[in-house]
């Protein structure tokens, strides 16, 4: 996957991407405000995390990044919200504060494996943590880093986490879906497999404890606990050499659909 100098990776995969990420924020946003609508006793502030925010457009494949994406759709979160957008280039944090941010937004330059514990231990102290809802967002341009998200899985429970994986690269190395999803410690785990022909297998992967997180089959999203979350996870965890020593057989799924619009 090419990289810019200001440390933004794109791709073939970008825009499937961003059309995927809106998907989910509609989704999870929705359920967000459905839960807070009925339940008065959570924190009326949702917290979210941009942990590689970038600087707010992908030029290389003229799409909006993250930060954008998350504006969007923020209108979702009829409660309120406090959004942090983390970056460890501060050009891509100026670039970013160009746009223009409300005074909910937070934009932080550094590295977030010491600004997120940060944040999270410093949300921690000021909020009710069993009352309080939220979502990070981890899309590395390598593997993600488990630490970190173990740290926010600790102070916030209630705190769901989204990563975007290069697959193939974790197989290549030490960091693979089960790794992810044993060491977070969420009850639930939707997955969405890559695009066919992407040969990094880009996925995304969101851990929540909220047991009832409906899955979005004909949108490409699967339950882990599902048969079609299981072979998913089975053709994306494992080598082809260790599938055919396993004994595993995956039968073939439908390519990822192009459109995620949810509504």
């Amino acid at each position: 996957m090419p990289i810019t100098k200001t440390g933004i990776g794109h791709s073939s995969a970008t825009i499937d991407k961003q059309i995927g990420l809106s998907a989910i924020l509609q989704q999870h946003f929705s359920i967000v405000t459905a839960v807070m609508n009925k339940h008065t006793w959570i924190e009326r502030t949702f917290f979210y995390i941009d942990a590689y925010a970038g600087d707010g457009f992908n030029a290389e494949e003229n799409v909006d990044g993250s930060p954008l994406i998350f504006r969007k759709n923020s209108s979702i979160l009829r409660n309120g919200f406090k959004a942090y957008f983390i970056d460890e280039v501060t050009a891509n944090i100026n670039k970013l504060r160009s746009y223009g941010w409300p005074s909910q937004y937070e934009l932080l330059s550094g590295d977030n494996a010491m600004l997120v514990p940060q944040l999270i231990k410093n949300i921690s102290k000021i909020c009710a943590v069993k009352k309080m809802l939220g979502l990070i967002y981890c899309d590395p341009n390598t593997i993600p880093d488990i630490s970190m998200l173990q740290t926010v899985s600790t102070y916030i429970p209630k705190m769901d986490i989204l990563i975007r994986m290069n697959v193939t690269a974790g197989k290549r190395g030490s960091t693979r879906i089960e790794n992810l999803i044993s060491s977070i410690g969420k009850k639930v785990w939707i997955i969405r497999g890559p695009q066919s022909s992407d040969h990094w297998q880009w996925s995304f992967l969101l851990g929540t404890d909220y047991v009832n997180f409906k899955p979005w089959s004909k949108k490409g999203f699967h339950r882990l606990d599902s048969k079609k979350g299981y072979e998913l996870f089975n053709k994306l965890n494992y080598t082809e050499k260790e599938k055919k020593d396993l004994g595993i057989r995956i039968p073939k799924i439908e390519p990822t659909i192009e459109n995620y619009n949810l509504f």
